[in-house]
């Protein structure tokens, strides 16, 4: 498979081009070693391409969770809200683990 287009979310292709070349290189390893041919199993159902053979996105998923998991990556999320009001948000880090997110603004 290869990478056709990125979409760099808050610059992180560019920040791993500068400060993690060796892991972006990692992710181009892994995605190119993907036979995305292997993945065009689902039938498409729709009126103008009915028959047509199209990428089956959940294994295709599934392949890519299994290649990265293989070569030692994990899932990680972090939770983060965008504000220009810091007066609207203020909560003491230690109460961030407790609380629901409806109650981190106040009213």
């Amino acid at each position: 498979m290869k990478i056709q287009q990125l979409h760099s979310h808050l610059n992180g292709h560019e920040w791993l081009l500068v400060h993690e070349p060796r892991t972006w290189k990692e992710i181009e390893r892994i995605v190119r070693a993907i036979d995305a041919e292997q993945f065009k199993t689902k039938v498409s159902q729709e009126k103008r391409m009915r028959g047509k053979l199209l990428y089956a996105p959940k294994q295709l998923n599934a392949r890519f969770k299994a290649d990265f998991k293989d070569a030692g990556w994990k899932e990680s999320r972090t939770s983060y809200w965008v504000t220009d009001d810091l007066a609207e948000l203020w909560v003491e880090p230690k109460q961030w683990r407790t609380l629901k997110k409806s109650e981190y603004f106040r009213n």
